[in-house]
């Protein structure tokens, strides 16, 4: 077996532990327990078995030991691909499951996604809010008030479920948030700060978001005392943990727009 051959089963090992390691984050993430999710599992586990034997049995002597020239590979996990790093990255979720639709003329539903005379299924008013399932090509996948395909273009959405990580622009200590919902939903703001500073959330539109310390990671002790619920626009605060702190608002069925500032100094 020449050097090529050994660093080809090199990288393929080191790709799966990667392609294992993101799918596990992605489906984590997604709440996916499924059972599709556990037959993906298991074959990830099975290839990534196999790429590990072939390797012992390399490195055990089962094959022509590489000329002094070439036993230094040229694969460093710098040159992996980009799912190895993953475990080294923040990742961004933003997930749509409601959209509002947004067109003076009552857009029809269709049976697939795309324009065909024979694919009509029914038409929604405008400011409906529709349930989403998927997104193809620019149409959105909905299940109710009716199951059927609508153009993206003709609704309003936004992430319904998000985490976002936060950081601050250069030599400034606060960062301003803002988004929406379109109906119900979840939004979290992740954000590193250091034991003994001092945050402070100020609103401008919307409600206070709720504050969590990073070992309360089920979201148990909101910080702010329950400000959300109290109509407060401003909380301040000394950290007691050096870690993530998670800012989190909550929507009902009817949506809004939020925006505030959080300093950290």
């Amino acid at each position: 077996m020449n050097s090529c051959q050994l660093e080809k089963i090199i990288k393929n090992a080191v790709f799966l532990r990667g392609e294992r390691y993101q799918f596990l984050l992605e489906a984590q993430a997604a709440g996916t327990q499924d059972n599709n999710y556990m037959k993906q599992k298991m074959s990830f586990n099975h290839r990534l078995s196999r790429a590990g034997i072939c390797l012992t049995l390399l490195l055990a002597g089962g094959c022509t030991q590489l000329p002094q020239s070439q036993q230094s590979l040229r694969f460093s996990t710098a040159n992996a691909p980009a799912a190895t790093k993953l475990q080294n990255t923040q990742r961004d979720i933003c997930k749509i499951t409601t959209a509002k639709i947004s067109n003076s003329k009552p857009p029809t539903v269709r049976s697939s996604p795309e324009v065909k005379p024979n694919n009509i299924v029914g038409n929604l008013n405008n400011g409906t809010l529709v349930s989403v399932k998927s997104e193809k090509n620019g149409w959105f996948e909905i299940t109710s008030p009716v199951k059927g395909w609508v153009s993206k273009s003709l609704t309003q959405s936004d992430c319904n479920e998000k985490i976002k990580y936060v950081s601050f622009p250069a030599n400034r200590t606060a960062t301003t948030i803002s988004s929406r919902f379109i109906g119900t939903g979840s939004h979290k703001y992740l954000l590193k700060a250091t034991k003994g500073k001092t945050m402070t959330v100020t609103v401008e539109k919307g409600p206070l978001p709720f504050v969590f310390a990073p070992s309360d990671r089920n979201q148990q002790k909101d910080l702010t005392g329950g400000g959300a619920y109290n109509n407060k626009k401003s909380w301040s605060g000394k950290l007691a943990e050096t870690g993530e702190y998670i800012l989190q608002l909550e929507s009902n069925r009817s949506g809004y727009d939020y925006k505030f500032v959080v300093q950290v100094k």
